[in-house]
């Protein structure tokens, strides 16, 4: 985590493990979002606290993989899951805590 502007990085914690990340979304100052694709599964990992803590806030089966994960402010967001026209598009309203299939 950087606090000037980038010119110096501090280690917060470690970041997800599971999956191959697809995207990667800062809907404000202390949260950040990671998509992952998991064998069959769609992940979305946050952290409400610089990168310290990491929760996996959704995981579809059977919904590899992850992509187009986007916030628009700092709570309203979405993640699309699947291939074609068995893929499901997520969407949160509070900063990715809950996710609902549209």
């Amino acid at each position: 985590m950087s606090t000037d502007q980038g010119a110096n990085y501090e280690l917060q914690g470690p970041a997800p493990q599971k999956g191959i990340t697809s995207g990667f979304a800062v809907p404000s100052e202390q949260t950040v979002a990671v998509s992952a694709s998991a064998a069959d599964q769609c992940v979305v990992y946050l952290t409400f606290d610089g990168g310290a803590n990491w929760e996996e806030t959704l995981t579809v089966t059977d919904g590899a993989p992850a992509s187009n994960l986007t916030f628009t402010d700092a709570n309203h967001g979405s993640v699309t899951c699947g291939w074609d026209e068995n893929a499901m598009t997520y969407y949160t309203e509070d900063a990715g805590r809950t996710w609902m299939k549209m």
